[in-house]
């Protein structure tokens, strides 16, 4: 949230296209060129996954809702959900710093 807010509300330099719309890529391209970004933004990553990861498993039984039955599989859907969503966040920026800005 916060490379974001960074990025987005306070940029550097203010870019537009020839429309007059905010170059939302190329900020972003510029941002992931640095790797401490990179590397924070990859921690906050697997951090923001590993809440979720708990937070996916512990969800029924916080609502009382916990069934031998139905809760192991809606505990695995939130892992691979969890996995899923920090895992695709980490490909974009790590995509967006070694490709990204020769693609």
């Amino acid at each position: 949230l916060l490379i974001h807010v960074r990025a987005f509300r306070f940029p550097a330099e203010h870019y537009e296209t020839a429309a007059g719309i905010t170059d939302l890529y190329r900020i972003e391209m510029e941002q992931f060129a640095s790797p401490l970004i990179v590397g924070f933004y990859v921690i906050s990553m697997l951090i923001v996954g590993s809440h979720l990861w708990h937070g996916a498993s512990s969800t029924l039984q916080t609502l009382g809702l916990d069934h031998p039955r139905w809760t192991p599989p809606a505990i695995l859907a939130g892992r691979i959900l969890a996995v899923v969503i920090a895992g695709g966040f980490i490909v974009i920026a790590l995509w967006a710093h070694f490709v990204g800005g020769r693609a």
